[in-house]
């Protein structure tokens, strides 16, 4: 008996060891690294308060390393010491990294190892056969950390808390990647390095054989040409992997710099701490919208070359082998095939990884094929499947470089090249040329008179090499019409570059002039329903002197909208608002992350409303959003203008798939009946919207009724402001009746 309680005490203290084995590296790979930065703020306090204790260097202005990082690039291991603060001297990072590789990532799978030998005696053939496949998945991790060493040793200084510094975008999916399934962020990590490694002998291969593109006589053939594509693709090569980490990486330019100036001893002071967290910031916003203008394309491009396919080959083999640690788990239900406790831990570790891997791609998959179909998404569901979306990017499973590369290539393929008389005619408009659009950072085409046939040479601009520095345009004032915005629309997807875009008063919201003649309608008043070219529209201009009139027309801004799902790079569009008041991109699209924002007295339109929609449909940060005081439906408040409900539909359509916005004052915007009979629509099926101001909005009693069905079925929103509308009795009785009995509902009337 005494024999037995002592086996059962060593069976306890083995399992509990175990236990503590398998926890150590999920918590170094979790939060280690805030632990250390805690412990590192702390000396540095007692160290700077004159405690008479000198706690060792500071380690302000060191950026640390994210994993994004890694799998962008083969990052030299000097650079990787100097990016996480180690770059004294080579000891510390040596010591650090060999630690890593013991505790991070080897820990685990020995502990495995140990623990299925241990127990080979105690369990039946079949749990042997499906424990031996798990130890070569454990095996197989271990090959690949030590072959890692090899190609990008940098990944055994990763830091997760500078992941959530500069990479927030994609950090939760990398971050979990990396503590649930360490050996798929490996595998991951060693072909980026094995790439780079390829490409960077290649280059030197064809560097060394071929004459530079420049020195290539003027009488050329076509063999030469050929031959300079070689060199041009080999100095590319040379130079890719650090223009990836400044273009995508963030702040890892700048700790890249820091190394190769050999600036490591350099101390860092506060006002320098400053500004290069202040230019931190801006670059990992820049990665922020670059890698969504790339990822965006993975809407319509989709594909994968023999980098991308081995990664999802060999993952898809890791993935296979642990669902045998689950398949093990279930027959260690049996009686039969039991298995002993701390083989069952290890079972259930290796079957977590592969678990969390399997759900996102089989997520994934289904969502993709929902999103082709144009089915809307919740909002939080939208957001996480743009970060497995960004992951496949950044991770190289899809050619993120490819892809961008094509995209100016079929933005300009689609916008035809204007005839040499009409970019000449253009030219001279202007009072500019090519050669100095091509050295220009902006250009102010401001009120001279651009048509649509002018805006389409703008498009072709856009889209070309010509502007490949072009930040900032101003073509605001000019008549370019539904139509010129169309193809403006169309240039944005490709192009990668322009910041800042100004279209307002451009009437883009309405055709050019056309014939009366060609529009069939009883009436052609202005606010008249006519039919023109098999579509419906409404009168925006009545009849002119000159028998011409204009059409509300969304085409245009549809078209711009969609290019906004796809182009991450600009971040200022002004369509219809005043001079300086231009939307911001970023934080309506959520890339800057922003809770409130603040948008009215803008004098926006329709226009900015079905932009605004496109960009908060996905927004999973915003949660209070203000757009009183605009005309979203075309009119002042004094009624002046021409009503048109599309912007309104098209921000009702954006609630019923957004999961996060809580508050919205839509306030003084003339929505009248239509408007709110859309907003009733999408209050029905929303569940997050809890403060709602429709006040000012003309909404009569047919509105009312509308509003007062929805409130019936939707049971979150208790607070809604009515106040100043045109109710009138009726309809405040039945929306009354609606609220009654709901304790704590707010209702202003």
């Amino acid at each position: 008996e005494e024999e037995e309680d002592l086996r059962t005490l060593q069976h306890q203290d083995n399992l509990l060891m175990l236990l503590v084995l398998v926890i150590t590296p999920y918590y170094l790979r979790t939060l280690y690294d805030y632990t250390l930065e805690h412990f590192n703020a702390l000396l540095q306090w007692i160290s700077e308060h004159g405690f008479g204790i000198r706690c060792g260097e500071s380690r302000r202005g060191h950026i640390g390393l994210g994993m994004v990082e890694v799998l962008q690039s083969r990052i030299p291991w000097r650079e990787a010491r100097t990016m996480t603060g180690m770059g004294k001297g080579c000891h510390t990072a040596l010591v650090a990294g060999f630690a890593r590789l013991l505790l991070w990532h080897h820990l685990q799978p020995i502990a495995y190892g140990l623990a299925f030998v241990a127990s080979w005696d105690d369990v039946s053939p079949l749990q042997r056969m499906l424990g031996t496949v798990v130890a070569l998945r454990e095996a197989i991790y271990l090959a690949l950390t030590l072959i890692c060493l090899h190609f990008n040793p940098a990944y055994l200084l990763v830091d997760t808390a500078a992941t959530w510094r500069k990479d927030r975008f994609v950090a939760l999916i990398f971050t979990l990647l990396y503590v649930l399934s360490p050996e798929k962020y490996v595998w991951l990590a060693l072909v980026r390095g094995a790439a780079d490694a390829a490409d960077a002998a290649d280059a030197s291969t064809v560097s060394a054989a071929d004459p530079p593109y420049d020195r290539l006589p003027p009488e050329a053939d076509e063999g030469d040409v050929d031959v300079a594509q070689r060199s041009a693709r080999a100095a590319a090569i040379e130079a890719s992997s650090s223009e990836r980490r400044t273009a995508l990486s963030g702040p890892a330019a700048l700790a890249g710099r820091a190394g190769r100036d050999d600036v490591e001893s350099r101390q860092v002071e506060p006002e320098a701490e400053v500004e290069l967290e202040l230019e931190a910031k801006r670059l990992r916003d820049e990665q922020e919208a670059e890698v969504e203008r790339i990822a965006g394309t993975l809407h319509t491009a989709q594909s994968l070359g023999p980098r991308g396919a081995a990664i999802l080959l060999f993952g898809g083999f890791l993935v296979l082998l642990d669902m045998v640690a689950l398949i093990a788990m279930a027959v260690a239900l049996d009686t039969a095939h039991r298995a002993p406790a701390p083989l069952l831990v290890g079972y259930s570790v290796t079957a977590v990884g592969g678990l969390f891997v399997l759900v996102c791609a089989v997520g994934y998959a289904i969502v993709m094929q929902i999103d082709k179909r144009g089915v809307p998404l919740p909002g939080p569901l939208v957001a996480l499947y743009r970060q497995v979306r960004l992951v496949l990017l950044l991770a190289g499973v899809l050619s993120a470089e490819a892809v961008a590369a094509a995209a100016p290539a079929v933005a300009a393929a689609a916008i035809e090249r204007p005839a040499q008389e009409a970019l000449d005619a253009f030219w001279e408009k202007v009072g500019s040329s090519e050669e100095e659009v091509r050295s220009s950072t902006s250009l102010e085409y401001e009120g001279m008179g651009l048509d649509a046939g002018d805006a389409r040479i703008v498009a072709y601009l856009l889209a070309s090499p010509v502007t490949g520095v072009l930040t900032e345009l101003n073509i605001s004032n000019n008549e370019i019409g539904s139509e010129g915005a169309a193809a403006i629309g169309e240039a944005l997807r490709g192009n990668g570059v322009l910041t800042n875009l100004d279209l307002s008063l451009n009437d883009i919201g309405e055709t050019g002039y056309i014939k009366a003649s060609e529009v069939e309608g009883e009436s052609k008043e202005v606010g008249a329903k006519v039919i023109y070219k098999g579509r419906e529209m409404v009168v925006s201009k009545g009849v002119d002197s000159d028998g011409e009139l204009k059409l509300s027309d969304m085409t245009g801004v549809l078209a711009i909208a969609k290019a906004l799902e796809v182009n991450g790079v600009l971040t200022k569009l002004n369509l219809d608002g005043r001079a300086g008041r231009a939307l911001d991109l970023p934080k309506l699209r959520g890339t800057d992350s922003v809770t409130s924002l603040d948008l009215s007295g803008k004098h926006l339109g329709p226009a900015s409303a079905i932009v605004i929609a496109s960009l908060i449909a996905g927004n999973a940060v915003l949660t209070e959003l203000h757009l009183g005081s605009n005309k979203l439906c075309g009119l002042d408040r004094y009624g002046r203008g021409t009503y048109s409900a599309a912007g309104i539909t098209a921000l009702a359509e954006a609630l019923k798939v957004n999961g996060v916005l809580t508050t919205l004052n839509l306030a003084n915007n003339q929505i009248r009946d239509q408007g709110a009979a859309a907003i009733a629509e999408a209050l029905r099926g929303n569940g997050v919207v809890t403060e709602l101001d429709i006040s000012w909005n003309q909404i009569g009693p047919t509105g009312a009724t509308t509003i007062a069905d929805a409130l019936r079925v939707n049971g979150v929103l208790n607070n809604i402001d009515l106040r100043y509308n045109d109710l009138g009795d009726e309809g405040k009785g039945v929306i009354r009746d609606a609220v009654s009995g709901r304790e704590g509902f707010r209702l202003k009337m």
